[in-house]
């Protein structure tokens, strides 16, 4: 045999890499991918371009007018499964749910949600991935904490930025709502109220970065081309002010729970500026569950009948027209003269003769008949009316107002009635502005309630708003007396037809006022409105309180819970503003009345706790209150304790070091636990370690001082 020497071996391997080489390059020619590592080549050596990807800005944030966060943007998360086997990690590590049974037993309790429920979706068949329903949507980070800690492969979280109002159902009609879009679900997008009308100064502008990216889609190392940041939303800063609102929000609450009423309607207002430090309704809707029966504001956006609320006007009109208002009438009935129904006052007999200063206090129907029938004509009226902003769409903050109907042009009945609030319709607003006149020697103000608008990054102003006053309606001397008269309309305990809201420590002044309510095109039998407006102090008005409800029967409504509602906004009102005159936030008051947080938010029963200066201990991670000690309506000192049980089932041992008997008694009677307590005064250790997960069939050992 021919020995081969080393010389022709190593041509033929030449040859051989040689012609390796040759067939890659004919077969990347043609197919783009290289023979070898199996890598397209092509792709990689021209790339795919440039990706985009959107930066998107952070939405605004909405803040009261003591610098507490009403609406912003939260994080949470999104609970899916991987059932595929297919789904590895490197190593061929599973990436999947490997044990349906053992992950719905581990996960039920932490998302609350049935383990059969729970095992039935990880058991579906033919799934790569499943989700939970609502038990897996808007988790929270204790809640994503508590899941990672298991260490169960194949669960992943995803983050998601929603809008999230802190205090639940708190000025929800201003605030409005905002939600993510649809489709891009990253943009929030105001939907309603303030939420909506502010939009452009709190959306934000997203910003885009630009990277060069292979054929995959993969951004090339050090690839990135441009970037443009994005500008996140303005802040907006509103003239409410939190402890008038909570004070409001439960006053109304208060009287809604009255049997007969059917919706209730208030705000409290800064009498010289237009600032609306208060403003709440029933029914109302929680932004964060958007529970709206209707999208109708029933303060701002609600014409109503109101009342006798509208005769101050007339008087002050009479007055200015030179009409003496220390003329007798004779009261009780008074004929039109249309062959229809005669005029009657409300207590249908009248109060026989006297003045028509006495019809505003006595709140006299055919006092106004006399004037508006001898002394002041339509024209007159219709000025002074239009000049007080009635009859005339309007906003507030850029909230829409709807018009009240003027059928002031219709007969002399229509005209005489729409001088005590019949016949034509005004909203609530209406009324709050029109009542400023008292406190603004005869000039209105515009009532707002946005302050001022801060940009999120410089903290510069973008916008404020500025007190727009009116050109002067009634004279100085119309104001001084009619207000003379509304003080007595409260004060006097003869005449007046307000006493019920009479306060013995501030000096109120104001007008009462019943209208009867249309349904169905016809007035409803027994079905009123009641109003009260009224401004406080006295001598130099600082604040107007506009309150109204719907309701058939008015003695418990009417003469017990409204007048409640005035006299507590009224104190609570000027107690703020004195606050911020003085710099001072000290109570008057070493104890207060607690409130029955039942089925109220977490936060909500936790602010209030606060305000009142004691020490809100929620129990459990849920988000309401089911029960709590000291109970609602007990009376207890400021920097007690104040133990809150949340419907959440997670809970956990707090440190108890300074506790007293009382308060480690509390704390085990709402969670079930038994106690033993070793010694009389404040805690000094537990058995239990803080943080630890409790049941009801533990027991704890105290030992105190």
């Amino acid at each position: 045999m021919k020995k081969i020497s080393h010389i022709s071996l190593l041509q033929l391997a030449f040859g051989a890499v040689f012609l390796a080489l040759a067939l890659n390059v004919i077969y990347l020619s043609i197919s783009g991918v290289h023979f070898i590592s199996g890598k397209n080549i092509r792709d990689f050596a021209t790339g795919n371009g440039i990706t985009t990807r959107t930066l998107y800005a952070s939405r605004g944030s909405i803040y009261s007018a003591d610098n507490e966060l009403l609406a912003g943007d939260i994080v949470s998360y999104k609970l899916v499964a991987y059932l595929s086997e297919t789904r590895k990690d490197i190593g061929d590590v599973p990436a999947y749910v490997t044990d349906p049974a053992a992950y719905a037993k581990a996960l039920s309790p932490i998302l609350n949600m049935p383990e059969e429920d729970m095992l039935e979706i990880l058991q579906s068949e033919g799934q790569y991935l499943v989700e939970f329903g609502t038990y897996g949507n808007d988790l929270t980070p204790a809640t994503k904490s508590k899941i990672e800690a298991l260490g169960l492969s194949g669960l992943e979280l995803t983050a998601q930025t929603k809008r999230n109002y802190r205090y639940g159902d708190f000025a929800s009609y201003i605030l409005g709502f905002a939600s993510n879009n649809e489709e891009e679900h990253e943009i929030i997008e105001g939907k309603m109220g303030l939420e909506a009308v502010m939009e452009d100064y709190l959306k934000g502008k997203n910003g885009t970065i630009q990277y060069l990216t292979d054929s995959l889609g993969y951004n090339l190392p050090n690839g990135m081309t441009n970037k443009i940041d994005a500008k996140n939303g303005n802040d907006v800063y509103l003239t409410i002010d939190t402890n008038v609102q909570r004070d409001l929000e439960l006053q109304v609450n208060n009287l809604a729970q009255v049997d007969t009423v059917e919706s209730v309607w208030a705000a409290v207002m800064e009498a010289k500026t237009g600032k609306i430090l208060a403003i709440a309704t029933s029914p109302s809707f929680d932004p964060n569950v958007k529970d709206i029966e209707t999208y109708n504001d029933p303060f701002i956006n609600t014409p109503h009948e109101v009342g006798s609320v509208m005769k101050p006007f007339v008087y002050l009109t009479a007055y200015d027209q030179g009409v003496d208002l220390n003329q007798t009438f004779m009261s009780g009935s008074f004929d039109v003269g249309d062959g229809g129904q005669y005029i009657s006052d409300w207590n249908l007999s009248g109060w026989g003769t006297m003045s028509l200063n006495d019809g505003l206090i006595r709140s006299s129907n055919t006092a106004i008949a006399t004037i508006l029938t001898n002394y002041v004509s339509k024209e007159t009226l219709r000025d002074k009316y239009y000049k007080l902003g009635f009859f005339q769409d309007t906003t507030v903050s850029g909230l829409q107002s709807q018009a009240g109907l003027d059928n002031m042009d219709g007969s002399l009945r229509d005209f005489i009635s729409a001088g005590f609030g019949q016949s034509s319709s005004w909203t609530a607003l209406e009324m709050l502005k029109a009542y400023s006149v008292f406190a603004n020697d005869g000039c209105t103000v515009d009532p707002y309630v946005v302050d001022y608008v801060l940009d999120s990054e410089t903290k510069s102003v973008v916008l404020k708003t500025e007190t727009k006053k009116s050109d002067k309606i009634f004279s100085s001397e119309a104001i001084e007396h009619v207000k003379s008269l509304m003080s007595e309309v409260i004060n006097n305990p003869e005449k007046g037809s307000g006493t019920a809201f009479k306060m013995d420590d501030i000096h109120l002044f104001g007008k009462t006022g019943t209208g009867e309510l249309i349904e169905n095109g016809a007035y409803a039998s027994g079905k009123y409105t009641y109003s009260l407006a009224g401004l406080a102090p006295y001598d130099d008005p600082e604040i107007i309180v506009f309150t109204g409800m719907r309701s058939r029967d008015v003695t418990e409504a009417r003469f017990v819970a409204q007048p409640e509602l005035v006299k507590t906004m009224v104190r609570s009102a000027l107690s703020s503003l004195n606050q911020k005159k003085t710099g001072t936030t000290s109570q008057s008051s070493l104890e207060f009345t607690l409130n029955n947080f039942t089925n109220q938010s977490v936060d909500y029963a936790r602010s209030m706790v606060e305000y009142n200066k004691a020490s809100a201990e929620v129990i459990g991670d849920g988000q309401t209150i089911i029960d709590q000690l000291p109970k609602g309506g007990q009376k207890i000192a400021v920097n007690s304790k104040v133990f809150l049980l949340s419907d959440g089932s997670n809970i956990t041992m707090p440190n108890m070091s300074g506790w007293s008997r009382k308060d480690v008694s509390s704390f085990c009677s709402l969670t079930n636990m038994n106690i033993q307590f070793n010694g009389s005064g404040s805690v000094t250790s537990q058995s239990i370690p803080e943080g630890t997960a409790i049941t009801s069939d533990m027991e704890i050992s105290v030992n105190a001082t």
